[in-house]
């Protein structure tokens, strides 16, 4: 069975799940399934990815 295309997400949506981890404290597995996300890992890259640009923010 062939995998349906891949789910995008809003910047705006990312921002909201990782605020929800963060001051909720919830681990990936519980905030991916309070959003109904089906991959738990892609917020580690997400909050990754979140670093990296506030790293370059801070350096303009």
């Amino acid at each position: 069975m062939k995998k349906k295309s891949k789910e995008t997400y809003s910047v705006q949506f990312k921002l909201d799940v990782l605020s929800f981890m963060k001051s909720t404290g919830s681990s990936e597995v519980d905030t991916a399934l309070h959003f109904g996300l089906t991959n738990p890992s892609m917020l580690a890259s997400w909050k990754k990815a979140l670093a990296v640009e506030e790293q370059l923010s801070c350096r303009i």
